[in-house]
């Protein structure tokens, strides 16, 4: 890149000897000055930056560089990532007797399977006995029981035949925690 830049300098200077130089002249850009160019670039996308030495090089390059800029466009932002990750529950409450209930339910209902590993199955179970928020929480806080029988409180209600304990005190901790460094 250095030579390149001599050599620039060298034609600019033959030119203006032979009075065939530019009218206007362009303000010389310094080797520095493109290194500072370079890793502005850098810091601001993440592209490479290299500077070559022949044509066939720099064509390469051009290339390689243009498909960095179009990645770096098209990448989603971290809201966007996150947005992607959250998986979609389109399930809607039914009763036993095969009614639809309201979009307060149908809430109710996907807000419980957002918990790891409650499936829909287990959070239809779970509406039977716990139909609202509130329900499930006037449960959680009632003052007579003891936080291991909270913690079971739904072991027997998330499916028809099994008892899930770990599953149940996961419920619990969701919406009983208070230690917010705590692990779910």
């Amino acid at each position: 890149m250095d030579r390149a830049l001599i050599e620039l300098k060298k034609q600019q200077k033959e030119k203006t000897k032979n009075g065939s130089g530019p009218r206007c002249s362009y303000p010389m850009i310094s080797f520095a000055d493109l290194q500072e160019v370079a890793f502005q670039l850098f810091m601001d996308t993440g592209a490479h930056t290299k500077f070559t030495s022949d044509l066939e090089a720099m064509a390469e390059y051009v290339a390689l560089l243009t498909r960095e800029f179009v990645e770096a466009a098209s990448r989603p932002t971290a809201l966007e990532e996150v947005l992607e990750s959250v998986p979609r529950y389109n399930s809607f409450r039914v009763t036993h007797s095969g009614a639809t209930v309201s979009m307060c339910a149908n809430a109710w209902l996907r807000m419980i399977q957002v918990i790891p590993g409650v499936s829909e199955d287990k959070a239809q179970c779970l509406l039977d006995h716990f139909p609202t928020f509130n329900s499930l929480m006037c449960a959680y806080r009632d003052p007579t029981l003891s936080r291991a029988q909270k913690e079971d409180l739904v072991a027997d209600k998330l499916h028809d035949a099994r008892i899930q304990r770990a599953l149940s005190k996961r419920i619990y901790a969701v919406f009983c925690e208070e230690d917010p460094d705590a692990l779910i």
